[in-house]
């Protein structure tokens, strides 16, 4: 098949979050396979231009912009440069204009997939919704919720170039708004959600971010397909992050060896204690008061901490500053992507107490590397971590449920008990293989 993504992130040469890795991991999936692939992105200036081969300008005068060829892995790509510096900002998110500039992105790859011929067109998240009613092609359309809570909402007069009745994206509480994530509910000729757990959660009113009427009135066309990871990119064995490589046969010398260079590396104490971590961005769904507690009880129970945390927050980053000066903890605010391998290496637990979480990557990287998580059970966490299985997991997100995991991981450290947790971890296929073929399914069927 002929698949086009279109996304507002690629790992590595443009990621904020997850959704860069799973753009990576499925389509490098699917070219495995042996589909053809292309991923459309914006143009960024902080694109990683090392990474990417082949560059060059397909055409210079194209609805407002520039339209680029590369390619990166086996995946083709088109990168859309705005003459209106709209992607000349020195990030991917959080500008004043991020719906203009995505509407604009969505208009200009819409009028170019409609001059070629593909057979899939899979949109990624509120940035690529209006795709779903630009695109007039024969492609079956495919929209993928990465993240319910980020719906692109917006004023009409944004939308005045599309010729094209709006009553399917007045939003159902804001009534002088336009959600471009509404539209597509409507417009996709599929929709999947990036885990079965997450899609059952958000057609309830409780997360259903006040799109859970919309969503069930489009319950035929919605499927919940668990994310992998790029099991290239996150390997143990292969990692050249990594001090020293291991597989599940050598995997207490490798971690051992992995341990103690990042605690010489972190300035922390060398200890045989469990060194537990995160690597996250500090924003409310990713619970940073529990990964605060977290801390205070780790220490308590006679172990270290390392997060490596992303925020623009000043008083987030003074919270967990508090902590600077502790010899058996480390605060890194940063986005380290060395760093980060390291931390799923070389640390024993991995605490990940979201208050909501759709998919996420990062418990499915701790297994692979023989980490144990410790997570809340929701959304993809519920779907990949099973309590006493290969990790530790609670319910209700709260100091309470931290410190049982805490508790529980601690008493099953270095005991029989530790080494089925890790061995089972360690021998989950974690990979994009049977993903992908669910998504193809998806992308073939009438």
């Amino acid at each position: 098949m002929d698949i086009v993504h279109v996304a507002s992130e690629l790992a590595p040469i443009a990621k904020v979050g997850g959704l860069g890795d799973v753009i990576a991991g499925l389509s490098k999936a699917l070219v495995k396979k042996g589909h053809k692939v292309t991923v459309v992105l914006p143009k960024y200036d902080c694109i990683d231009y090392h990474l990417v081969e082949d560059l060059k300008i397909l055409e210079k005068d194209f609805e407002g912009s520039t339209l680029w060829s590369a390619s990166y892995h086996g995946i083709h790509l088109i990168l859309i440069e705005s003459h209106q510096n709209f992607f000349e900002r020195g990030r991917i998110y959080g500008e004043e204009d991020d719906a203009d500039r995505f509407l604009f992105f969505c208009k200009a790859a819409s009028a170019f997939l409609q001059q070629i011929t593909f057979d899939a067109l899979h949109l990624h998240d509120w940035p690529t919704a209006a795709c779903s009613l630009f695109y007039k092609g024969k492609a079956k359309k495919i929209f993928t919720i990465h993240n319910l809570e980020h719906q692109g909402k917006c004023l009409p007069e944004k939308l005045n170039a599309i010729e094209y009745k709006i009553e399917h994206l007045q939003d159902t509480v804001f009534k002088e708004e336009i959600n471009l994530m509404r539209g597509a509910l409507y417009h996709a000729d599929v929709i999947t959600v990036v885990s079965p757990t997450y899609m059952q959660e958000i057609l309830t009113k409780e997360m259903g971010c006040e799109l859970d009427e919309d969503l069930k009135k489009n319950k035929k066309k919605l499927h919940g397909i668990l994310n992998g990871i790029d099991t290239e990119c996150w390997n143990p064995k292969t990692d050249s992050f990594l001090v020293e490589n291991y597989g599940l046969e050598n995997r207490d010398l490798g971690k051992m060896a992995n341990k103690q260079h990042l605690q010489k590396h972190l300035q922390l104490n060398i200890s045989n204690a469990p060194l537990v971590t995160s690597v996250t961005r500090l924003v409310p769904q990713k619970g940073p008061d529990l990964i605060h507690y977290g801390i205070e009880k780790t220490l308590e129970l006679g172990g270290q901490f390392a997060l490596l945390g992303s925020t623009d927050d000043p008083d987030m980053r003074a919270q967990f500053e508090e902590f600077a000066d502790h010899p058996n903890v480390s605060i890194r605010f940063d986005y380290d992507e060395p760093l980060s391998h390291l931390l799923y290496a070389g640390s024993d637990m991995f605490l990940m107490p979201s208050i909501f979480e759709p998919c996420g990557l990062a418990q499915m990287i701790a297994l692979a590397y023989g980490t144990v998580p410790l997570v809340r059970s929701t959304g993809g966490l519920k779907d990949t971590i099973f309590n006493g299985k290969n990790g530790f997991s609670f319910d209700i997100p709260d100091n309470k449920g931290v410190e049982e995991v805490l508790k529980n991981a601690f008493a099953a450290y270095q005991t029989e008990e530790w080494q089925s947790l890790t061995s089972t971890g360690m021998q989950a296929d974690l990979s994009w293989g049977s993903s992908a073929a669910q998504f193809l399914s998806y992308f073939r069927r009438n």
